[in-house]
């Protein structure tokens, strides 16, 4: 299968809506700071928030547990995927188009 054209992720990732996406895990975001967003990590037991969105970056980082990256990283780590076959169905809602590819 051919592989994303590197032009395409960078587009997804400048799109997509982190706080969203994150959110449509069901992880709750309050404001952090002027610019930041903070929740308790889908990722270890987290009794405080310590996982942090930053949406005009379009990262997130967990001072807890070290997770971090962007909204492609965020679904393979949250939703368990190691090779995204079809990227729309993961990022469902929040991409215009679909692409099918294999994420090598």
């Amino acid at each position: 299968m051919p592989r994303i054209p590197e032009s395409e992720i960078e587009r997804i990732k400048h799109e997509t809506d982190l706080a969203a996406l994150v959110r449509s895990r069901g992880i709750e975001l309050k404001p952090h700071g002027s610019k930041d967003l903070a929740g308790k990590c889908p990722f270890h037991q987290d009794d405080q928030p310590s996982f942090i969105v930053t949406p005009d970056k379009g990262l997130f980082h967990c001072m807890g547990c070290g997770a971090a990256g962007n909204c492609i990283q965020f679904v393979q780590k949250f939703d368990g995927v190691r090779c995204l076959i079809t990227l729309g169905h993961w990022l469902k809602g929040f991409l215009s188009c679909v692409f099918l590819a294999i994420w090598a």
